[in-house]
């Protein structure tokens, strides 16, 4: 009787292991493709769409932009080299509001300490709020400000990460077909 309760915990014990392995080596059972973590963003490639609030509290999704280029602006407000081009990405955005749409999209901050900063500081173009970070890590964002330069049709023609100068911001717009 004890050698035939050793095969069965035996048996058990490679039953368990083999799920457990399967589990670990195909996912989780009803875990479909569609469900996991797209690929990051690829120039060349259409982006993700997504959709997130602004600081005006209207849904906004980066789709509704098409037909127009993108600069995608990832940052916060504790980030130096965020708060150091902010200037910059103002004075484009209001030379270039009829030919290119900048977006800038706040990381994990309250409404309440975005708007101060964006009040404080007279920044007139849309911010968008990733309250949760799912945006950033739907676009593998790990430092900031990260800059997506995305033409009209919605195709990644450039991304930069770190604080843009004047001469590569140019250089990035021309890249998605805006001469200032």
């Amino acid at each position: 009787m004890s050698r035939l309760r050793g095969v069965l915990f035996l048996a058990g014990g490679l039953l368990i292991g083999l799920v457990a392995g399967g589990i670990l080596l195909f996912g989780l059972p009803g875990r479909t493709a569609a469900s996991r973590r797209p690929p990051p963003p690829s120039t060349g490639m259409a982006v993700a769409d997504f959709e997130l609030e602004g600081l005006n509290r209207k849904m906004n999704s980066l789709s509704d932009l098409r037909g127009k280029p993108v600069v995608l602006n990832f940052w916060a407000t504790w980030c130096p080299p965020c708060r150091e081009e902010m200037p910059l990405l103002e004075r484009y955005a209001q030379v270039l509001k009829d030919e290119v749409q900048f977006i800038g999209v706040n990381y994990a901050e309250d409404a309440v300490t975005v708007q101060n900063y964006i009040t404080a500081n007279r920044i007139s173009f849309p911010i968008w709020l990733d309250e949760r970070g799912s945006v950033a890590d739907l676009y593998y964002i790990d430092s900031y400000p990260n800059t997506f330069f995305i033409d009209a049709e919605g195709v990644l023609k450039a991304q930069h990460i770190g604080q843009l100068s004047e001469d590569l911001l140019l250089k990035y717009l021309a890249a998605i077909g805006v001469k200032p």
